[in-house]
């Protein structure tokens, strides 16, 4: 997968500096969607991301968000989470604070290194259990009022209504909060299921990813009504597509072309358009590549 990074400090500054956008959407595997001021639309690369925005992931949708700080998140499939207080605020301390509602589904947050002036205070809140963070890697899953958190490395602070609030400091452990019972004990998890786990958050390389510059595309459709091809483009955005709709003077007639951009890789393209393909309401797609200087050439 091609990706540039910048240091994380450097992308700290960048964001915080901009009020108003303090994460982007970094890759994503369709559908997934952003609700933001009672709007719904797909989720695109490269998507600045606000504070009291909520990404959700439909089956099959993957997201991975980058914060300011330099952080990553990660959505696996069918979830849905908050972002309160993403407008991660530098105090006159030096703290970056932020709080993440995972409301729904699969999670990991992986710390990224942050300048020394700087201290990391984030709370993540799933189901009834909130988890305090500074430097860490952690996995998590809500489903339907129970929550699972697994420490990969590192340390965190717990607090749960039944529970007072206990740090977890072992790698590979997990803490389990049904949703009507009490709390289970702190213990360790096999390092075959964290790994499975771990695996439901991961971008699916080769199977559809989308990423800020990449370079392959799906075309859906080239139609000289603008009235079809909006009727179409409505039903796909619905569905999480991120499509795009131009148009194109050939002699005297107006050609309007629908297509999803920003795919890694031809095997990107190709995994995306075969799951498209032979569904109601979707045109026959292509796999094509025509923007110089790009990931495909």
């Amino acid at each position: 997968m091609r990706r540039l990074f910048l240091p994380a400090f450097v992308v700290a500054c960048a964001l915080l500096g901009a009020a108003a956008h303090a994460a982007q959407v970094d890759g994503l595997q369709p559908p997934a969607w952003l609700q933001q001021a009672g709007k719904k639309q797909p989720l695109t690369p490269g998507m600045a991301l606000s504070e009291a925005d909520t990404v959700e992931t439909g089956k099959h949708g993957k997201a991975l968000i980058r914060l300011a700080d330099g952080s990553f998140l990660r959505l696996g499939e069918n979830a849905r989470l908050e972002l309160g207080r993403l407008q991660e605020e530098i105090t006159p301390g030096g703290t970056i604070r932020g709080l993440l509602r995972i409301r729904q589904g699969a999670f990991r947050y992986t710390a990224g290194p942050i300048s020394p002036n700087l201290h990391r205070e984030l709370e993540l809140q799933i189901a009834t259990t909130t988890v305090g963070i500074r430097s860490t890697d952690v996995w998590a899953r809500s489903r339907d009022g129970a929550a699972t958190v697994c420490l990969i490395e590192g340390k965190l602070s717990v607090r749960h209504p039944a529970r007072a609030e206990f740090v977890m400091d072992q790698p590979r452990s997990c803490f389990v909060a049904p949703a009507k019972d009490e709390p289970k004990p702190v213990g360790p998890v096999d390092p075959d299921q964290l790994k499975s786990w771990t695996a439901e958050t991961e971008l699916d390389l080769g199977q559809g990813v989308l990423l800020p510059g990449g370079g392959w595309i799906v075309e859906l459709n080239s139609d000289t009504s603008e009235a079809t091809a909006r009727a179409t483009e409505k039903r796909l955005l619905e569905r999480g597509v991120p499509v795009e709709r131009t148009t194109v003077q050939l002699r005297d007639r107006t050609f309007y072309r629908l297509r999803v951009s920003g795919f890694d890789t031809r095997e990107d393209a190709r995994a995306f358009a075969a799951r498209l393909k032979g569904q109601p309401g979707t045109p026959k797609p292509s796999v094509t590549c025509n923007i110089p200087g790009s990931s495909c050439q």
